[in-house]
């Protein structure tokens, strides 16, 4: 098939079809000489497993001799995940649900007084600020600064798209990172109970250009990642009031509802790995060593040979009794799998929770505005409305 344009709007607002085209035709796609498109689950989980043949060194977001999470093998990898994973633990993350419960009353809160204005915007007043709160808490930092942690997510993200402004893109970062250097040093001087303060006094404490990359993950992905599940678990729901209603008269199935809007438009369709060898694919296509190979979970997740005929529907039950780890690739796999899995997880299943306990009836009051980019996918905004409870 032709190559295709992975920064055509039409793409962009609904993959879905294309990448149905690209399993089923072109399952390994050179977009160009050296960077091809990779689009079968089997394919996908199994270079996500493969390490070795499979290096994680290009998300290192155009820094190459920085020691990046995302961006490093073992046993680079192997170090920098110790040192952080005991935060994220998910027995860690449960510590903060009655925090992240409160957070979210006063969202829901400026949420309906927006809706009596009718300016109700579900990004704008609950899908953005809750998980940047949530992060600038467990980072340390006064919440006050989510603008400045908007605007830098913003800048970080527009480097995948094709319009970025490399000049102003290259400002917010260095002005991220001077702010967070000042944090670390602080830290190093007054520690507290936060995780800089953690991170800086471990028994094998990061350096500094470490702990610099690693707030940087948490504040870009931590805070995007649910921002998105967020965001299209909503639409996926707004189009079949009947799973609304299935949730809302049995909250407890909420978190299998969250695991199928991970796999049904997963926040993240896809990072990249460059191969360190010649390597074969299942339709039988060697991507040769030193290529760049964009892995598509959004694809991945929708791919008829892994989940049969319905595939591209939602079914707000498929994970119902789930024992482990659900088998999409909404948050990757293998030795990368998504550090804060646990707490966007949280973050969602309290959001569904309170507006389907302080709303009726919400609906999507325009089209709002798509982020434009390959790798995350979610919305910027989500006008609403909705008749409050209560």
């Amino acid at each position: 098939m032709e190559p295709l344009d992975v920064y055509d709007p039409a793409f962009l607002a609904d993959p879905y079809p294309a990448y149905a085209r690209l399993r089923d035709e072109d399952p390994v796609h050179q977009v160009q000489p050296g960077a091809w498109l990779v689009s079968r689950y089997d394919d996908v989980t199994r270079i996500l497993r493969d390490h070795d043949r499979f290096s994680s060194s290009p998300m290192n977001m155009g820094a190459p001799g920085f020691k990046f999470l995302i961006g490093s093998d073992p046993p680079d990898h192997t170090r920098l995940r110790r040192l952080v994973n005991k935060p994220f633990h998910p027995a860690a993350i449960a510590h903060l649900e009655p925090r992240i419960r409160s957070i979210c009353a006063d969202m829901v809160d400026g949420l309906i007084a927006a809706n009596e204005r009718g300016e109700a915007d579900l990004i704008e007043h609950v899908g953005y600020p809750l998980p940047v709160i949530v992060i600038a808490e467990l980072l340390g930092i006064p919440s006050e600064r989510r603008a400045d942690f908007k605007r830098w997510s913003d800048a970080m993200l527009g480097g995948m798209s094709e319009d970025f402004d490399r000049g102003s893109g290259g400002l917010a970062a260095m002005e991220m990172f001077a702010y967070f250097n000042e944090v670390i040093e602080e830290r190093r001087s007054h520690p507290g109970d936060d995780l800089v303060s953690l991170l800086v006094g471990g028994s094998e404490p990061l350096n500094n250009q470490e702990l610099l990359m690693f707030c940087m993950l948490l504040l870009v992905a931590g805070n995007e990642t649910t921002t998105n599940l967020i965001s299209n678990g909503a639409l996926a729901l707004f189009d079949r009031p009947e799973a609304v209603a299935a949730l809302r008269a049995d909250p407890s199935r909420i978190p299998a509802a969250i695991e199928e809007a991970l796999r049904f438009d997963a926040p993240v369709q896809g990072l990249m790995r460059a191969t360190t060898e010649d390597a074969t694919l299942s339709d039988g296509t060697t991507v040769p060593r030193g290529n760049l190979v964009t892995i598509l979970y959004g694809s991945a997740n929708r791919d008829e040979r892994k989940y049969g005929p319905t595939a591209d529907d939602f079914i707000v039950d498929r994970y119902a009794g789930l024992k482990g780890v659900a088998d999409h690739a909404g948050f990757g796999a293998g030795i990368h799998y998504c550090l804060g899995a646990p707490l966007a997880r949280l973050e969602a299943k309290v959001v569904a929770e309170a507006l389907l306990e302080r709303t009726r009836g919400m609906r999507r009051t325009g089209e709002g505005v798509r982020t434009s980019n390959l790798i995350v996918r979610g919305m910027k905004s989500l006008p609403v409305a909705f008749e409050p409870v209560g």
